[in-house]
Order: C-alpha cells, then sequence, then structure tokens
C-alpha cells in the first residue's frame, strides 16, 4: 500500500499471483494492475470469471490509507 500510495507511476504486481486471493490482496493494496500468467493457462485450476471477482473484491477493501514512511534500519537513517 506504501509504494502505491506514494509512486508518482502506476504500481503493478507482477509475478507470483498464482491464486485468486492473492490478486485480492494487490488490489486491496492499492496496486493499478496485476499481472497473472499462469493462473490463466490452459488447465488452471481457476477460471478467468473467479480472477475478475477477487480484482473487484480487492477494489472494493482498497479504502485504507498508506501507512507513513517506513522505519530507518541503518543508523543515522534517511528522512524524506
Amino acid at each position: 500500500a506504501w509504494w502505491a500510495a506514494v509512486s508518482p507511476a502506476p504500481v503493478v504486481g507482477i509475478g507470483g499471483v498464482m491464486a485468486p486471493e492473492q490478486l485480492a490482496q494487490l488490489a486491496a493494496s492499492g496496486a493499478s494492475a496485476g499481472c497473472v500468467v499462469r493462473g490463466l493457462a490452459a488447465g488452471s485450476a481457476h477460471a478467468p470469471h473467479a480472477w475478475l471477482q477477487a480484482w473487484q473484491a480487492g477494489l472494493a477493501q482498497r479504502a485504507q490509507p498508506a501507512p507513513g514512511w517506513p522505519q530507518p534500519s541503518l543508523p543515522g537513517g534517511v528522512s524524506p
């Protein structure tokens, strides 16, 4: 959610989206799009409409504000 809120460009989730639940999490986090390749291949366990429903469900949960800047993990830190 943080990257989607602070990025001047669209944030797209690419790679590792293997289940509709993961796509819903992407949509809820504020991503502009998610890339689903193997999930749409012939013989996939999930039908295309399941992916669309998951994206729409994630969008419905999106109204969460983005968290603040992450805490620095190095001595001296970096501030915005």
